[in-house]
């Protein structure tokens, strides 16, 4: 019998990897910041539509939390913000909606060190904390 490979507890990734950046004028993610929180997301997504208020679930006490914008252009993101509710600054990675987009989008790699294998795989939500130039992912969700 084989067992299905653990999760790590933890996985790396340098920040400039991941190719998220803040609008002009955004706020950035600060490197002495202890607790923070992603929610990855697609406007276009149905299940990112139908996420609701689930948000609300996600960040913790003490934690700052941005709202990603992945396969998307900022003036989406910035209409589904409001939409949602959700007063969290946000970040943009790639703004087209193609395979080669698909298949470069860094996050993908945290979702596969995690065990998320779907084809999309959004909504998304990620959290650790930054240290030395780095995302240390300690969790994980995708089912919301």
């Amino acid at each position: 019998m084989t067992s299905k490979p653990l999760a790590p507890r933890e996985a790396r990734i340098r920040w400039e990897q991941l190719g998220w950046r803040a609008p002009q004028g955004g706020l950035a993610p600060a490197f002495s910041q202890a607790k923070v929180g992603f929610l990855v997301v697609a406007p276009w997504c149905p299940d990112c539509q139908e996420l609701g208020q689930a948000w609300k679930t996600l960040a913790r006490p003490g934690q700052t939390c941005w709202l990603v914008g992945e396969f998307t252009p900022e003036s989406e993101l910035q209409a589904f913000r409001q939409a949602l509710g959700v007063d969290w600054p946000i970040l943009l990675g790639t703004s087209s909606k193609t395979q080669l987009a698909w298949i470069e989008a860094r996050f993908r790699q945290l979702r596969a060190a995690f065990g998320d294998g779907r084809r999309w795989g959004l909504p998304t939500w990620i959290e650790g904390r930054l240290e030395h130039g780095s995302l240390v992912v300690t969790g994980f969700r995708s089912n919301f």
